[in-house]
């Protein structure tokens, strides 16, 4: 499957009907040439769309994804791919594929009920011949014809009327597509967000934090109430994402329902936890993001594309942060919250970093983690040194409301020197792996022991891990 930026890169130009009618022998010719060479029958995957338009950066994505489905059902029921065409012809992206272990009978049930799991389903074009070339028809298997797009009509008789507009079609077309690439991405992108969570959780030791291990300075709190306070979250990095992917509101509405879905997540997360705050700041930091990653990869599919992904999400994670702030100001019934939030003279900690478009994260945070797995660490020694780097200069409140301001500041110095140099990410980097378990066990030893903690810190660790495996995803294979 290829890689998510890849499909920016995709051009749509028109072609003409001689063309479509040429890729049509064209497909013929590869079904039977695989037929021949393997004594078996074939699915041909395709796309209806209407139009001159026959391949976009969202029919691609889509295409792209339904094989990878087929291909992966096909395998798990034990069938084989004995041979595989996949390309770009002028009709647009399509395949074909010879498949043993099972009968020509049994491809075109799946095919059938492919054709009927999601909605943009419908636009499939999927065709089985037997060994013979016979084509399984829809015909006498008990189903009715395919209804138009547009209305209840059958398609065929919509379509050879032309009842309907071709700019009508062409939307409902780009809504479909566009709605089937939001919830696969809403779904992969919420498991990465989930995931990010959990490798904070895991990676141990570290100062003064729960962890697999142990509970660290907390009483209130272990691994099992993060668990349920992480599975909780979940609905809420969809509806993060999905708020930024809708291409209507404006950043000020979309400030409002953020903070709206935020504040329905600390109140699912505290049922879940008994009334424990384990993940608030993470809820504030990961909604942030996660907006701004949803705005990104829609724009992925809008050629040229969004540009950068790390630059964007600085600068935009910046402006949702603003947004918040000022709409918490002048949304009457965010009063009780506005003058909770501002009961000091200016934002801090994590909101702060927010404001900023979390320097701390794209400066130094996600450079030390990416290093470190890039140059062969196992991810609990990356994920400690990508901490030890963030505990050496972020400004943790909670690290501040327990040892005090000079006190938090003087275990910043410590690590520093520890670190040997203030050039953090070259210092966390190039620490032996030794030194490093020493320093953090002594560090978590002293920290449980005064009763210090440092959850601004453990949530940049998380969205460190986020914008790490975010840009996997956007620039490698899946």
């Amino acid at each position: 499957m290829r890689p998510l930026l890849d499909y920016a890169a995709i051009v749509s130009q028109p072609v003409g009907l001689e063309e479509v009618l040429a890729s049509r022998d064209s497909r013929a010719q590869r079904q039977k040439v695989l037929r021949e060479k393997t004594g078996c029958p074939v699915i041909t995957l395709s796309l209806n769309l209407p139009g001159a338009i026959k391949r976009t950066p969202l029919s691609s994505f889509f295409f792209d994804r339904e094989l990878a489905w087929l291909k992966l059902i096909l395998g798990r029921l034990g069938a084989l791919l004995e041979a595989e065409w996949i390309g770009q012809g002028v009709g647009g992206d399509e395949a074909v594929l010879a498949v043993s272990g099972l009968p020509a009978e049994a491809l075109k049930s799946l095919t059938l009920e492919q054709e009927l799991r999601k909605e943009a389903s419908r636009l499939l074009d999927l065709d089985v011949q037997d060994q013979a070339g016979r084509p399984l028809k829809r015909v006498g298997r008990g189903l009715a014809p395919r209804t138009c797009l547009l209305c209840d009509q059958p398609a065929v008789v919509c379509s050879s009327r032309r009842a309907h507009p071709l700019e009508q079609l062409t939307r409902k077309v780009n809504d479909l597509l566009a709605a089937y690439a939001a919830g696969i991405l809403a779904d992969e992108v919420a498991g990465l967000a989930a995931e990010a969570s959990a490798f904070e959780l895991m990676v141990a030791p570290k100062p003064g934090l729960v962890t697999c291990r142990d509970s660290g300075s907390h009483d209130d709190m272990d691994r099992f109430t993060f668990i349920r306070s992480q599975a909780s979250l979940i609905k809420y990095y969809r509806q993060s994402f999905l708020l930024g992917w809708e291409p209507g509101p404006g950043l000020e509405e979309k400030a409002v329902r953020l903070r709206h879905l935020g504040l329905e997540a600390e109140g699912t997360m505290e049922e879940a936890t008994g009334g424990v705050n384990t993940h608030r700041g993470w809820i504030y930091s990961s909604g942030i993001l996660l907006l701004a990653v949803g705005e990104y990869l829609a724009g992925v599919f809008t050629p040229p594309g969004p540009g950068n992904l790390f630059d964007f999400l600085a600068s935009r994670t910046a402006g949702i942060a603003r947004s918040l702030e000022e709409t918490v100001l002048g949304t009457p019934h965010f009063y009780l919250l506005s003058r909770r939030l501002n009961a000091s003279p200016c934002p801090a900690g994590v909101r702060e970093e927010a404001l900023g478009g979390f320097p701390s994260l794209f400066d130094l945070g996600l450079p030390v983690l990416r290093r470190a797995l890039e140059a062969g660490d196992d991810e609990n020694t990356a994920g400690q040194r990508t901490l030890l780097a963030l505990l050496a200069r972020v400004s943790d409140s909670t690290l501040q409301k327990r040892a005090g301001e000079e006190g938090a500041e003087a275990i910043r110095e410590l690590v520093v020197e520890r670190l040997g140099s203030d050039q953090l990410v070259e210092a966390a980097s190039g620490l032996p792996a030794a030194g490093l378990g020493h320093l953090m066990e002594e560090l978590s030893e002293r920290f449980t022991r005064e009763g210090l903690s440092c959850g601004g810190v453990a949530d940049l660790l998380a969205a460190s891990r986020f914008m790490e495996r975010l840009g996997r995803l956007l620039v490698t294979d899946l």
